[in-house]
């Protein structure tokens, strides 16, 4: 099992992944990358289950927790502010490495409401909604 949290944590909701990865590392293996791209495969090859973690904006309310199973590609939002959309890298893996990929892979998106402020902080709506991310999350990778 494996967390993988996505985001520059420098852009205030942008860097939930970041949190998140911080918050679960002292119970879980757990991973951050700046955007999914080859190293997305690189970390995930090889691991059972996996939770990507990552801020997204689907027109939700911010703050909504959002879980898309990444082996079903159409229930991922394609729209991405990565240099390559997390559903290219985990199609791209499948692809080239179905016998490594992961038997389960999510996403776990919070509908962010800033991800261009320059701050650390999350709005008040992701950072409400983190604890419940982080119950969701550490129940999927160990139920």
């Amino acid at each position: 099992m494996l967390v993988v949290g996505l985001g520059n944590p420098y852009f205030s909701d942008d860097g939930l992944g970041y949190r998140a990865v911080r918050e679960l590392c002292r119970e879980l293996p757990a991973v951050h990358l700046l955007s999914p791209g080859t190293d997305l495969l690189r970390v995930i090859l090889g691991k059972r289950r996996v939770a990507v973690i990552d801020a997204v904006k689907t027109g939700e309310k911010p703050g909504t927790i959002q879980v898309f199973n990444l082996k079903e590609l159409k229930s991922y939002p394609k729209s991405s502010t990565h240099t390559i959309s997390i559903s290219d890298s985990v199609s791209l893996g499948y692809t080239l490495y179905p016998e490594e990929m992961p038997e389960e892979i999510c996403l776990f998106g919070v509908e962010a409401k800033d991800i261009t402020t320059f701050k650390r902080e999350l709005s008040p709506e992701v950072e409400r909604a983190l604890p419940y991310l982080l119950k969701k999350v550490r129940s999927f990778l160990t139920g």
